[in-house]
């Protein structure tokens, strides 16, 4: 884990410790603070896992997506892919995929592993 990595921890737990005693203090957490703690922290997470992209993608060496994914895929926005490889999930829920958390992989991962995903789905059963 890298530096930074630990210091967003860090922060997302002083918030989280901070809310904690605002609640002791006030009593029971109100539907609206729940919404705000968790805006907080969804987007803490949404900034961490964007983060921790961009060092996945610094740090590892691979042919680009356009080696091994077809037009189509490369044409894809990262909602979109994450949209088709959840659909493909939810269509063949027995289907392993070697990565679940799609928020922490890199456009380039999500390019190749839909592209895996829908070969291996255009393959005859055997």
């Amino acid at each position: 884990m890298k530096d930074h990595d630990l210091a967003n921890l860090r922060i997302l737990d002083a918030i989280s410790h901070e809310v904690a005693l605002d609640a002791a203090e006030r009593g029971p957490m109100t539907p609206e603070l729940r919404a705000d703690v968790k805006a907080i922290g969804d987007a803490v997470r949404a900034r961490i896992a964007e983060q921790r992209r961009r060092d996945l993608a610094s740090e590892v060496l691979r042919p680009p997506a356009a080696a091994v994914a077809r037009p189509s895929i490369l044409a894809m926005t990262r909602d979109a892919l994450v949209a088709r490889l959840a659909q493909l999930r939810a269509m063949h829920p027995d289907a392993i995929l070697a990565h679940r958390d799609f928020a922490v992989m890199t456009d380039t991962d999500l390019r190749t592993a839909l592209e895996d995903a829908e070969l291996a789905l255009a393959q005859p059963a055997d």
